[in-house]
């Protein structure tokens, strides 16, 4: 799984043990050059069995799964919804 960022020369890519990498290059000619690959995000991805990362177009930031164990689950329950909206927004007759 890879990506290509479409504003700068790196080059994004998932190791065999689920972490999240970056390379440098640059193209000079017909001559290409990569920088040795750095971890991008400590964060493990889940192994999905397909590309389960996508680059957002300003090439900050990753839509992922990440590993259950490692994402905090988290719950909004909203009850009485109805009565909280309309105590925000009363009816105007």
């Amino acid at each position: 799984m890879s990506v290509w960022s479409r504003r700068t020369s790196q080059l994004f890519y998932v190791t065999g043990d689920s972490r999240l990498m970056v390379a440098d290059y640059s193209v000079a000619g017909k001559t290409f050059t990569a920088a040795k690959p750095r971890v991008w995000s400590p964060a493990t991805l889940l192994n999905v069995g397909f590309s389960n990362m996508d680059l957002t177009p300003d090439g900050d930031r990753f839509a992922v799964f990440l590993r259950p164990e490692l994402a905090a689950p988290r719950v909004t329950m909203l009850l009485n919804i109805f009565d909280e909206l309309t105590r925000k927004a009363p009816r105007r007759e």
